[in-house]
């Protein structure tokens, strides 16, 4: 069976008076019927970014595509 995911992200300040927010990332699989897979239980944090600015999402999406190869390649 083949499992299909979606990034979910949003940022919030760290403080009023700074320019650095933080960027949970989540992934919900899509399997899932819609109610359970955003719920709390189902989501999976999978990184968090901070700094200034919105997520370079080059700098995650490398490392987690080498996380699922390797997962795979485990089956």
């Amino acid at each position: 069976m083949k499992t299909t995911m979606m990034f979910n992200t949003d940022g919030i300040p760290l403080y009023k008076s700074s320019g650095i927010s933080i960027w949970p990332i989540y992934l919900a699989i899509n399997e899932l019927p819609p109610k359970m897979r955003f719920s709390k239980k189902n989501m999976i944090l999978w990184g968090v970014w901070q700094g200034k600015g919105k997520p370079v999402f080059q700098t995650f999406l490398r490392p987690f595509i080498e996380d699922m190869k390797m997962l795979k390649n485990e089956e």
